[in-house]
């Protein structure tokens, strides 16, 4: 197979999926973004490099509560919260350009391009063709030289195929067979074929065109997000836009909220769960010993590294649990259904994701989820 023709299909298979992606492509780049606000998703654990004689705690929802709170803790002790609920934005700043538009919708048809098998034109160099051959060395049939019939797909001048083939295929018109003859490089990875000549009996199937972005196409292809074409730009623009607006607030978040201390114990739990995950890690790697010895690490040196490490991931957690008791926000079962879909991922992963890391640590996570949405309710939006 050649690598355009693997090229050709990977993007095929890629845009099969853009029913799924376009909603949740927008969608994982807030949690990206939640990626700073909370304790890092699915992993928060594994932040540290180094690990320690500190005792070593495997549950990962040690210290917090069912509801994904801190046990004992009120951030708003330890927080000097955001003006989060006077914020400003304009729309334009946020909603992408009709030049982004343009190229989003563009990078849609290429994907789904149409087949004419009617044309008279003459393929072109950087046409993109369906064609079928047979290949021949002295008249007998090579392995892997025919296409049986089932057309394969080719970017003329993309010099995936053998020197001179695609030339010599540029002029010819569909339905026409013709031959195309060519020699094997002596360096080909196949010795049987290398330097030998062959004799390729051609045919253009057809030549591939954009598709037209209308109704038509929306309906064939994007049917989960509009039905018009006009009702696809607006959704895709409200999408970008909701995007934009979730970094937008998750930055205030992370950068105007100041913490100003740390609940000892909690510091401590987190500690011993860096420990666990870095040790673990460095057990699966094959290694033995001490993870933090492997490193050049003493003691002391490990401590202020876990000390540092520690506190980045509590930050974003005591941010996000303050606005929750500022707000009075409670995290649900029906906000964490929103955070596992926000994720790309069904109900179906949430017993998997429990029983691995606990209620506490899901509803964490899904809390910086919740806090986002809130807060984006509160924003004044101008034109």
């Amino acid at each position: 197979m050649s690598e355009d023709k693997r090229e050709i299909q990977k993007r095929n298979r890629e845009l099969a999926q853009q029913k799924a992606r376009i909603a949740s492509s927008i969608k994982w780049a807030v949690i990206g973004i939640l990626a700073i606000v909370i304790i890092g998703l699915i992993g928060w654990a594994i932040a540290s490099s180094f690990v320690s004689t500190t005792k070593q705690i495997s549950d990962f929802s040690a210290g917090l509560n069912e509801d994904g709170t801190i046990k004992g803790v009120r951030a708003l002790d330890y927080v000097e919260l955001c003006d989060y609920k006077n914020i400003t934005v304009s729309r334009s700043e946020l909603e992408p350009t009709d030049e982004e538009v343009k190229e989003y919708i563009q990078n849609i048809l290429d994907a789904y391009p149409t087949l004419n098998t009617e044309t008279t034109a003459k393929v072109k160099k950087d046409d993109m063709i369906n064609l079928d051959y047979v290949g021949s060395i002295g008249g007998v049939e090579f392995q892997g030289g025919n296409t049986n019939g089932n057309g394969t797909q080719l970017v003329i001048g993309s010099n995936t195929y053998i020197p001179g083939f695609e030339d010599q295929i540029i002029g010819h018109v569909i339905g026409e067979e013709f031959d195309v003859i060519v020699t094997f490089p002596e360096d080909y990875y196949n010795t049987d074929l290398a330097g030998q000549d062959a004799v390729f009996k051609t045919v253009v199937n057809g030549i591939y065109e954009d598709a037209k972005f209308d109704d038509e196409f929306v309906s064939a292809h994007l049917a989960n997000y509009a039905v018009t074409a006009d009702g696809f730009i607006k959704y895709y623009k409200n999408a970008v836009f909701d995007q934009k607006l979730s970094e937008y607030v998750s930055g205030i978040i992370v950068n105007d909220t100041k913490v100003t201390g740390y609940p000892d114990e909690f510091m401590k739990i987190i500690k011993g769960q860096i420990a666990y995950s870095d040790q673990a890690n460095f057990v699966a790697s094959g290694q033995t010993g001490e993870a933090y010895k492997a490193n050049g690490m003493t003691k002391k040196e490990y401590e202020a590294s876990l000390t540092v490490q520690a506190q980045k991931q509590i930050e974003p957690m005591l941010k996000v649990q303050a606005i929750c008791e500022d707000a009075k926000l409670h995290v649900t079962s029906e906000d964490v259904t929103a955070f596992f879909e926000a994720s790309g991922l069904d109900s179906s992963y949430y017993n998997s994701y429990e029983n691995t890391y606990g209620k506490g640590y899901i509803y964490n996570a899904g809390m910086a989820y919740t806090v986002v949405e809130y807060v984006k309710s509160q924003v004044t939006i101008t034109d």
